[in-house]
């Protein structure tokens, strides 16, 4: 990496804004949000709240344990990706808990602003240079980018043209409004690269950077084996998570393919719209891909709740304790 691709991979960490301390204010804030977007989500899917509750008091807690169980293998394959994105060995145990001080960051910050400032303050207080760690560790989260994109597109086609066929096409076009606003967003942000010189200099150069970082790591059979396998398992097991909590509730169930398509789908649309935690954005959009590949409405919604729960919420209270650990250690 040049001195001035790590000056502005710097700049636009920076640029993504300082990782906000937790108080109780924040996170008052944030449960009153998600209440709020219940309601809204209750009412825009004209599902009643006591249809709501019959589908989580009929849902299997024996499945639900298990749906849990696979969401927390993210976690792992997180690690696993970052520890190939360095090049060298970094603690299981520590850089597992750093995924879970994460989420709790997540809540506060859009998008991956807080994996990518995190990452790299890990990784330089895990013994790496400054320049090294700016340089290896969004590795993980960019190439976890790819692997989404790839699945995603496979798991389309292999529902588009599976069970629902002709159906599941008409069926997606009833979702052109969410396909149209994503088209916008992306052609927003590139012309954004292309015309607005403040923001090319922020984007571009760290970009290819990372792209030269990641290049320099495909010589590597073991790197690509922990890069690209970790974000893989990261998919498999958050749609695993998917299946198994539809597979929970009263109702029709759904295939894999139909799980990595809803799983990949909400990260896509909460990706283009980045919101805090990606509240209201990647719970809306997996609860209508639900519908649309068959699940009723109240089971749609009750799934995206659990769904967040099992992969946002709940680990992120896990992340106070690492998170206090992690410090403890200097590690953050």
């Amino acid at each position: 990496m040049t001195a001035g691709h790590h000056h502005a991979f710097s700049r636009l960490l920076a640029w993504a804004g300082p990782v906000r301390r937790i108080s109780w204010k924040t996170l008052v804030i944030g449960v009153l949000t998600i209440v709020a977007l219940v309601a809204i989500g209750l009412a825009l899917a004209q599902v009643g709240l006591r249809e709501l509750g019959d589908a989580f008091s009929a849902a299997s807690p024996g499945v639900l344990i298990a749906a849990f169980a696979a969401s927390q293998v993210r976690f792992v394959a997180f690690t696993m990706a970052l520890r190939g994105a360095m090049g060298r060995p970094l603690a299981w145990l520590r850089t597992t808990q750093l995924q879970y001080a994460i989420q709790l960051f997540a809540l506060a910050t859009p998008g991956d602003s807080a994996r990518l400032v995190m990452t790299v303050d890990y990784a330089e207080k895990s013994g790496s240079g400054r320049a090294e760690a700016v340089g290896k560790a969004p590795l993980a989260t960019v190439t976890g980018w790819v692997v989404d994109v790839v699945v995603l597109v496979i798991a389309g086609v292999a529902v588009g043209a599976g069970a629902h066929g002709s159906a599941f096409v008409s069926e997606l076009g009833d979702a052109w409004p969410l396909v149209v606003a994503m088209a916008a967003v992306l052609i927003a942000g590139l012309l954004a690269i292309v015309l607005v010189p403040w923001v090319r200099t922020r984007v571009v150069p760290p970009l290819v950077s990372t792209l030269t970082e990641t290049w320099r790591s495909l010589k590597s059979p073991r790197q690509v084996l922990e890069i690209f396998g970790g974000g893989l398992i990261e998919r498999l097991a958050f749609s695993a998570s998917v299946l198994l909590i539809v597979a929970a509730l009263p109702g029709p169930g759904i295939t894999f393919w139909e799980a990595l398509l809803v799983a990949g789908g909400a990260v896509a649309v909460g990706g283009v719209i980045p919101t805090p935690g990606g509240i209201g954005v990647s719970a809306g959009a997996t609860a209508a891909l639900l519908v649309v590949v068959g699940v009723p409405e109240a089971n749609a919604l009750a799934a995206a709740i659990l769904m967040r729960a099992f992969n946002i919420y709940l680990p992120a209270l896990y992340g106070v304790e690492t998170l206090r650990e992690l410090r403890k250690a200097k590690l953050l």
